[in-house]
Order: C-alpha cells, then sequence, then structure tokens
C-alpha cells in the first residue's frame, strides 16, 4: 500500500492508502463509490489525469490529486429536479 493525498470539492487534502499498482478509476471508486467517480474530473500539477492513467505516489499535502465535481452531470439519484423560472410583465 502507498500513501496518496487528495483533495476534492475545495476541501482540506486528506490521505488514503491505496494499492501501488492502482489507477485514477480505481481511486475514483474506492473515494466516491461506483455510481458517483464519473462525476469528478481528476488533475494532479495541474494536469488532467484521465481514469486509465497510473495513480501519481509523489503526492503531498501541498500538491494532492485533485478532484473537481463536473457540471452537468447527470446524478445517479433517482429523483428529478425542475426548475421553473416565470416571467411576468408589468405594465
Amino acid at each position: 500500500m502507498v500513501k496518496v493525498w487528495f483533495q476534492h470539492d475545495q476541501n482540506v487534502p486528506s490521505k488514503i492508502n491505496i494499492d501501488p499498482d492502482s489507477d485514477i478509476d480505481d481511486l475514483k471508486e474506492k473515494l466516491f463509490g461506483s455510481t458517483d467517480k464519473g462525476q469528478y474530473q481528476t488533475t494532479y500539477n495541474g494536469q488532467i489525469l484521465r481514469p486509465s492513467a497510473g495513480v501519481p505516489q509523489d503526492t503531498t499535502d501541498e500538491m494532492p490529486i485533485v478532484f473537481t465535481k463536473i457540471v452537468n452531470v447527470p446524478s445517479s439519484s433517482k429523483s428529478k429536479h425542475f426548475n421553473s423560472i416565470t416571467s411576468i410583465e408589468l405594465k
């Protein structure tokens, strides 16, 4: 097992132990679960990491793997939300 630092949604960086042969997809599944892992984009040292990329093992709390929630990804939840905007012209 290796210790890697990660940060998501601008929270304080945290560390996790993971198998040294793990890829980014494995790490996302461990952190977010199989249904929500697709809702995050992964970057490290300013570069986007593909799901098949190996997990960087030289992370620190000052340079963690960063997970950013992707906007407009359908939620895995079964509930649907509908927002309505009504325009009324005043005379």
